[in-house]
């Protein structure tokens, strides 16, 4: 059985190397808020330093923004934000109305 993600805006097991004398990497994969598993990696004199220093930019990471879209956000409010943004549009009259048609 494969092992399941991580979940979104959580990071995993953190992976500490010497890479050279008080040069210490640590690393971990992170579930960013758009879904994909990106690495950080932070580095320090010692273990607990390099630790230290990858888990504060594991917090400051930017997070969603705080717009009208969320997780929680239900497909008719995507579609009905996304209608007010093609209204608003300089598109053109026929592109508009196909867009219309198509989310209908």
């Amino acid at each position: 059985m494969a092992r399941p993600p991580l979940p979104v805006g959580t990071f995993g097991d953190i992976d500490y190397t010497t890479m050279a004398p008080k040069r210490i990497r640590a690393r971990a994969r992170v579930r960013d808020y758009d879904g994909r598993a990106r690495p950080v990696t932070r580095y320090g004199a010692t273990k607990a330093e390099a630790g230290r220093r990858l888990k504060e930019a594991l917090r400051d990471r930017i997070g969603p923004n705080d717009g009208d879209i969320t997780a929680d956000t239900k497909i008719r409010v995507l579609a009905e934000l996304w209608r007010k943004e093609i209204k608003a549009s300089d598109l053109a009259d026929g592109s508009k109305e196909l867009y219309e048609r198509d989310l209908d």
